[in-house]
């Protein structure tokens, strides 16, 4: 993206940002999420299902219950491998109302750290709006930091493959920037770690992948389908150099699309935007976020400053490589 291309994208983004931050649509925002947060509340209360996912995984670690024997889309049903249910065994160990608050407060964090850039005035609102995946339960918020962390810390695509294999499509990124090592290191620790795992518990590997192979009969065409979008999407995301856009394939290849709570997924983009390139030589939004390069005249008073693209005049850089060290 030429410099000039970048200033219009970042004066498009400061004009969004200052009508986002204006009292009227703060207002809104608040008043919609406190809303969505009522009725998800209310929706999941009235079917007895508040935190029906964070119970599934609650139940793995209970010696009456036995994963797999349930069908998708049903109460208590349990879908990853059991690789994930091994790594959270301690946590199910706690009474399930403590577990539930835990696993509740623990993804709300993940999603305030998500949405950090665009600002707390924007960002506490926001996090209403994530209501219907926090009420459930799931694992996306968590998926959202792996997302992130995984351009410094490739072994983060691992939360993916144990929970979502289809999700490790993002993967396919390192793949088209020719960056071999990390691509080795995201698949690598998926691999030690289900090795371990298949060798405490072989029985009931051969369970989940019976069972993938039972339920996935149904949806299997639509789910290539959309896995090979996905895989479009990361291969133009990686040459255009736009990491923002990862999150938008998982979106495309999640194995069960469940409406509002799946959109969630998206809160990843704020951190992918102000994420830096590690070269140092590019913008995470393919010159974006430069102020300038250093060579060119419209740079040389700014001594080659970076400006961010959500926080204006008032930004401050949030680096993953200083949040998550």
């Amino acid at each position: 993206m030429s410099i000039r291309g970048g200033q219009r994208a970042r004066a498009a983004t400061g004009t969004l940002r200052e009508l986002a931050l204006r009292k009227p649509v703060l207002v809104m925002l608040w008043l919609a999420g406190l809303y969505l947060l009522y009725v998800t509340v209310e929706y999941y209360l009235a079917r007895d299902r508040l935190g029906g996912d964070a119970h599934a995984y609650w139940l793995t670690g209970q010696p009456w219950y036995t994963p797999y024997t349930i069908a998708p889309n049903h109460n208590d049903a349990y879908l990853y491998s059991p690789a994930f249910a091994q790594l959270i065994r301690p946590a199910t160990w706690l009474p399930w109302p403590v577990f539930l608050a835990l696993w509740m407060s623990a993804e709300t964090g993940a999603f305030l750290w998500l949405l950090r850039p665009l600002g707390w005035r924007l960002a506490l609102p926001l996090v209403l709006w994530c209501a219907p995946e926090i009420v459930i339960g799931n694992v996306l918020g968590f998926l959202g930091i792996a997302v992130v962390a995984s351009f410094t810390r490739p072994w983060s695509w691992s939360a993916m493959v144990l929970t979502k294999p289809v999700l490790a499509v993002g993967a396919v990124w390192f793949l088209v920037k020719r960056e071999w090592q990390s691509f080795a290191v995201s698949i690598g620790l998926a691999v030690l770690v289900t090795g371990a795992s298949v060798a405490l518990d072989p029985a009931g590997w051969s369970r989940w992948l019976q069972f993938l192979t039972t339920h996935a009969t149904d949806s299997q065409g639509s789910l290539l389908v959309r896995a090979a979008t996905a895989l479009a999407i990361v291969i133009c995301a990686a040459l255009a150099g736009r990491r923002w856009m990862v999150p938008f394939a998982l979106l495309v290849a999640t194995p069960v699309f469940a409406g509002a709570p799946s959109l969630t997924i998206l809160a990843a983009v704020p951190r992918l935007v102000t994420l830096r390139d590690r070269a140092g030589d590019d913008a995470s939004t393919g010159g974006v976020l430069e102020a300038g390069d250093a060579s060119s005249p419209g740079s040389a008073s700014a001594g080659g400053a970076r400006t961010e693209a959500f926080g204006g005049s008032r930004g401050r850089s949030h680096r993953i490589g200083d949040e998550c060290s």
